[in-house]
């Protein structure tokens, strides 16, 4: 069992980026001023805490996925043989308890995000992956954690957050949506609905794009209630061209290897997203 496949199957840019998402919180709820709020180290369990919560629900993905990667991404390293099914969700397992142990470092309320959010990320992995729309719904709900998480992290909450975790929402459900079209062979084969599976690729596409644009017109909100700077707006234009430029893609071409590149996409500008909710929140 190589290290390279450890690393690889907790997908360590997501991992990174659900850290990171939580630090990105804590500046937008502080306009930028949480080093002087918190001391560093309850920074840092705060972001490891996105990261191993993560890290372990990208196993359980692999590991529930086992079959089906043998027909979708047979070089993902349980379908290639680098790490075993058993070895997989032990993995799994102890990242999951990593993570909620370092929540537990700063507080109840941490701990209790942190739980909910890696039990339904498991509950998706075993179960909610079928159901389609729902499924990419629990996804897109584990995502917006860590925004959750890091006013937990403050005890206090800021209305305002909810318009960005809308953004974050809509986005990330988008591109579960075009993972469908790009996993259609193996979700038949194991009886996955998804919106690809059920209704096709033209209109998994079409949805997905819907979800893309709703994003897309959420951005401003934070730009008319005065909550943002001239950073934000310059961030976030490049990202909301990209997701629109992403939307008439995959609907104009609907196919697995446009789907691919398009998820990989978008994940790229989510970051830029976050890049942009952090620095455009300093005040």
């Amino acid at each position: 069992m190589a290290v390279k496949a450890l690393v690889e199957i907790i997908r360590p840019l997501n991992s990174v980026m659900s850290g990171f998402a939580v630090i990105v919180a804590l500046s937008m709820v502080t306009g930028g001023d949480f080093l002087s709020i918190l001391p560093v180290p309850v920074i840092v369990f705060g972001f490891l805490t996105g990261f191993f919560v993560t890290a372990s629900s990208m196993v359980f993905n692999d590991y529930f996925d086992k079959d089906i990667d043998l027909i979708n991404e047979p070089n993902r390293p349980i379908p290639r043989g680098d790490i075993s099914a058993t070895t997989a969700l032990a993995y799994g397992i102890i990242l999951g308890l990593i993570g909620i142990f370092f929540a537990s470092l700063i507080n109840l309320y941490c701990l209790l995000v942190a739980l909910i959010g890696w039990f339904i990320s498991i509950l998706y992995n075993g179960w909610g992956k079928k159901t389609g729309l729902p499924g990419n719904m629990m996804v897109s709900f584990c995502v917006t954690i860590p925004f959750i998480f890091a006013q937990a992290m403050l005890r206090e909450f800021n209305p305002i957050t909810i318009i960005f975790i809308m953004i974050v929402f809509f986005a990330n459900t988008g591109r579960e949506i075009i993972k469908g079209i790009a996993d259609v062979a193996g979700d038949l084969a194991r009886g996955v609905r998804t919106i690809a599976v059920v209704y096709g690729e033209k209109t998994a596409a079409k949805v997905a794009s819907l979800f893309y644009l709703i994003a897309v017109a959420l951005t401003p909100i934070p730009v008319i209630l005065n909550f943002v700077n001239l950073f934000y707006i310059v961030l976030i234009l490049i990202v909301d061209i990209g997701f629109v430029l992403s939307s008439i893609i995959i609907v104009r071409n609907p196919k697995r290897s446009i789907a691919l590149r398009e998820k990989k996409r978008a994940i790229l500008l989510m970051l830029l997203g976050l890049i942009a909710f952090m620095v455009g929140t300093i005040r």
